[in-house]
């Protein structure tokens, strides 16, 4: 691994090593040590000058420099260091009015508009911060547009955290969005709506939202127009969620989102476009500069993604590079552009397609040179689908346990879609280009319009086709976190091993074996201990009893198998459950020394029954004062499946009775081990 002596590389680790201690360790503060890292190293940078043979102290200086570089940036941006914050206005839950400016426009659920939003003023007082804005979907309610100016009537709340064990975290992933707040609103709480000054993400948003509404007007169907949009404009919220799934089940996902494969090959087809330029003078010079500018003019229109954002300024070293002749290292230029873009947003590297872009880019750059050499081909034909085989297993050997532990799958015949579909893809980019130009000029003939159409076609027939082998689908597949990080130290050790045999490297890659064996027998002893969980879910009652790696769920919902929906599914993952079965529910069930007394509307529940939690479902009409007189219970608990009305009432008679009262609406799903 000779890139290690890259120094920006080794800073780069530093500063990824400080962004998670920052993270992780919110409470402790390394902004004092800034000042007084600076002095010593500047001391140390003066001694050393004079030294023939360099010492470790300034090295291990400067490595500390870049670790609580990265530290401080991260918590620098957190609302305890930015005085205006709205978070520290003390306003939460709280009547206010907002001057707000649109910064993104988020895809619209069933019931709401979705926004982020930039606060400016809190009540006439100037404001920072960002908010997610809910804008009920009525009649009467407009779709807002970015650099949109709002002033709104209403109270910031937190985003509510999951409420059911394993459920994706939504309040942490707008955390890591810089987003602490949330703001429901109706079409009446705006009082006032005006176009703000332009930025630059608001640009590009307008010119994709142009792009877009000339792509509608075309003959273009809106399935191929969908797929279009998600090639070249990185806008995947038209695409069917049928068609989607299908994409993530065969392997193809990568196709969808906008990302450095397509910026690879628009670099290679501006490139040879623009070869013409170097037979003139400086010509070498101009194409580069042509290239890099139109490649942020492409950054621009996809909305300044991650992924496309990753790829154009890692392009953008390369041509500095050759402005410069300055000779260039792939894996060099990977980690400079990781480092200035960390540097700018630290809170990229908790993105999923920041994370699965770089680490999909770099075994490409590491293994692809050493497994293309395994084999050598003879013909054109085969010396092309070999480089796409090794490039595939590179790519998917670096995403797969990363991949595994977000989505919980992995897709068997990666190789066969991208044998079967990689080789057009320069052909739908740059006939995407040509159509998306033309539309835009009202100038679309119909006959390139109708051959794109065809071509979307077969691409979704040929995915579909290969997703409905589900046999080939490795699905359901549990990863944590330690298991993750072992996975990852598995594959490097093997393949240094691999790559150069010595018994250093055999002890460190039967190390890895060891820790890996370790971590899952650790997860299989910390999961196998039993549990009782009472599920939040709006219309049914969902109670589940785990034993080891078996999980019995009771539902009074017949028709509905939660094995693989919502809630029962996530928990299953988290938890490795092998074995599943679904009852009826019943209106006692038995729990260890406890019994869980369920009672629904019926209102019929037997009354001689000790050691009782009792569950209220779907809205009992009971006098509750009475019950715990009769009854004498543990616990109430009250589950989603109740008018809030009732909870309320419910809860101020347990305040009364001083009886402990728990709602899953509130506290999400209760659980005992």
């Amino acid at each position: 691994m000779r890139f290690i002596n890259f120094a920006v590389v080794k800073f780069s680790v530093f500063l990824i090593l400080g962004i998670l201690g920052g993270h992780s360790f919110k409470q402790i503060h390394l902004h004092f040590a800034i000042p007084l890292l600076v002095v010593l190293l500047f001391v140390a940078w003066r001694i050393s000058r004079k030294q023939l043979f360099q010492k470790a102290y300034f090295g291990l200086l400067t490595f500390a420099c870049f670790f609580v570089l990265g530290y401080c940036n991260y918590q620098f941006r957190s609302p305890e260091f930015q005085p205006s914050h709205y978070a520290n206005s003390r306003l939460a839950g709280k009547a206010a009015v907002l001057n707000i400016q649109i910064c993104e426009v988020l895809k619209p659920s069933d019931y709401y508009h979705r926004y982020v939003a930039r606060v400016i003023r809190v009540n006439s007082t100037f404001s920072t911060g960002k908010l997610l804005v809910l804008v009920v979907k009525d009649s009467t309610s407009d779709k807002f547009r970015t650099d949109d100016h709002l002033i709104i009537g209403g109270s910031i709340r937190a985003i509510p955290p999951p409420l059911n064990p394993g459920q994706f975290n939504y309040a942490e992933y707008m955390e890591n969005q810089d987003v602490y707040g949330q703001l429901k609103v109706e079409s009446a709480d705006i009082i006032h709506r005006l176009e703000g000054s332009s930025t630059l993400k608001g640009l590009a948003n307008r010119l994709r939202d142009f792009l877009s509404s000339k792509l509608d007007a075309t003959r273009l169907g809106r399935e191929e127009r969908s797929i279009l949009q998600a090639l070249l404009l990185g806008d995947r919220r038209e695409i069917d969620p049928a068609l989607y799934a299908s994409y993530a089940a065969a392997g193809a996902i990568h196709i969808l989102a906008v990302s450095g494969l397509h910026v690879g090959i628009l670099y290679l087809l501006l490139s040879w476009v623009f070869k013409p330029l170097l037979l003139m003078r400086y010509g070498r010079n101009y194409r580069c500069i042509l290239i890099v500018l139109l490649l942020w003019g492409f950054a621009l229109m996809t909305g300044l993604s991650p992924s496309v954002t990753r790829a154009v300024s890692m392009f953008t070293c390369f041509g500095i590079a050759q402005l410069l002749n300055r000779p260039t290292n792939s894996i060099n230029t990977l980690f400079l552009s990781l480092f200035f873009l960390l540097l700018i947003n630290p809170k990229l590297l908790f993105q999923v397609g920041f994370q699965l872009s770089y680490l999909a880019v770099f075994f490409i750059l590491w293994l692809q040179p050493g497994l293309s050499k395994l084999y050598t081909p003879r013909s054109y034909i085969d010396k092309k689908v070999w480089s796409l085989l090794t490039v595939s297993v590179a790519a998917q050997l670096g995403v797969a346990p990363l991949s595994i532990y977000y989505f919980n799958q992995f897709p068997g015949l990666f190789l066969l879609t991208n044998l079967l579909v990689l080789p057009f893809l320069g052909l739908l980019v740059s006939l995407g280009l040509c159509v998306i130009i033309l539309a835009s000029l009202d100038c679309l003939p119909f006959w390139l319009a109708n051959t794109y159409s065809e071509l979307i076609r077969v691409l979704n027939a040929v995915i579909t086709r290969i997703a409905n082998w589900d046999t080939f689908v490795i699905g359901d597949i549990h990863c944590s976190g330690y298991l993750l990080l072992g996975s990852y130290l598995l594959i490097v050790c093997t393949v240094l091993y691999l790559r150069a045999l010595s018994y250093r490297r055999l002890v460190f890659m039967l190390t890895s074996w060891l820790i890996f064996i370790a971590i899952l027998f650790s997860d299989k002893v910390r999961l196998s201990g039993t549990e009782l969980v009472v599920f939040h879910n709006f219309k049914n009652t969902v109670i589940g009893i785990k034993k080891k790696d078996s999980l019995i769920v009771y539902s009074n919902d017949s028709l509905n198998n939660y094995h693989h929906s919502f809630p029962v599914k996530p928990y299953r993952l988290q938890k490795n459950i092998k074995n599943y079965c679904q009852k009826y529910l019943k209106n006692v069930i038995a729990y260890d020394t406890l019994s869980l007394l369920v009672i629904d509307s019926t209102a019929v529940y037997p009354t001689d029954i000790s050691g009782k939690i009792v569950l209220l479902s779907r809205n009992p009409p009971i006098h509750l004062k009475r019950l715990i007189d009769s009854i004498k219970p543990r616990q109430i608990i009250a589950d989603g499946s109740n008018f809030l009305t009732s909870v309320k009432r419910w809860k101020e008679t347990c305040k009364n009775e001083k009886l402990p009262f728990h709602h899953t609406g509130e506290s999400g799903a209760f659980i005992i081990e």
